[in-house]
């Protein structure tokens, strides 16, 4: 890898919003990242290489109680307000409510991307939703934090809460290897933690670059006259024998 002169990069908009909804006892949460993309200034086998990095933009629990209908007014309002954005995805866990709530996300054109946390396993998609360990999300989201690749900005509400979760999460499991809901999300203690942690995990294994990168130079041809050496290189060692003539 070397060091090369870096080009002008149109950088676009790019956000994924993680939405962890709850049920009557647990906090519904909404996390915003704006996915930045940069030129790390070193090239690689004859390309550009990047580093990604997540800036959470908003964090969000609505109180408890709030009705599903008022959940979704609150993501199409928050969306309005990206409207500049190249790229938006909207990320949402559907494992511990049921279809309806998906089926009115969809009534209501919110495009949505399904996340289904198990217990354990590998990722991979399984009827339209991404099935992904719950260790995977975390892990993924600590290690962003730890490359400094994920900023979150102690202003904003609730960023002390996420950074506690954070720092709280427990791996639980049962005996049976039960993936249910129930048995391990830790109460109301989770639920920002899971929001930003489907987000970050769509973003680096399902996004691709919406960079405008031109072409890598090519270094320049150099043009000379060959030595006399070079010439005497070039020539045929083993001459054919001359053609009889007829």
């Amino acid at each position: 890898m070397n060091q090369i002169t870096l080009p002008d990069a149109k950088h676009e908009q790019d956000f994924v919003i993680g939405v962890e909804i709850g049920q009557a006892r647990n906090f519904t949460a909404i996390a915003i990242f704006e996915r930045i993309e940069a030129l790390t200034g070193k090239a690689e086998k004859g390309r550009w290489t990047t580093q990604v990095r997540y800036d959470l933009r908003h964090l969000e629990r609505p109180p408890l109680g709030t009705s599903y209908p008022a959940i979704i007014d609150r993501l199409k309002k928050l969306i309005a307000r990206l409207s500049a954005h190249r790229r938006l995805k909207l990320v949402v866990d559907q494992t511990g409510y049921g279809r309806p709530v998906i089926d009115l996300m969809r009534r209501e054109k919110l495009i949505i991307t399904l996340i289904a946390i198990t217990v354990a396993g590998v990722a991979h998609l399984n009827n339209g939703a991404y099935h992904v360990p719950k260790f995977e999300l975390v892990s993924n989201l600590q290690i962003l934090l730890q490359s400094r690749r994920l900023a979150i900005d102690s202003a904003l509400p609730e960023a002390k809460t996420l950074v506690e979760q954070l720092q709280n999460f427990e791996e639980k499991t049962t005996a049976a290897g039960d993936d249910a809901y129930d048995a391990w999300r830790k109460g109301d203690h989770d639920d920002l933690l899971l929001a930003s942690a489907i987000a970050c995990w769509y973003g680096e294994k399902k996004l691709g670059s919406i960079l405008h990168l031109p072409p890598m130079p090519r270094p320049p041809i150099e043009m000379r006259p060959p030595t006399m050496d070079e010439l005497w290189a070039m020539q045929p060692k083993n001459y054919p024998e001359e053609t009889p003539r007829i």
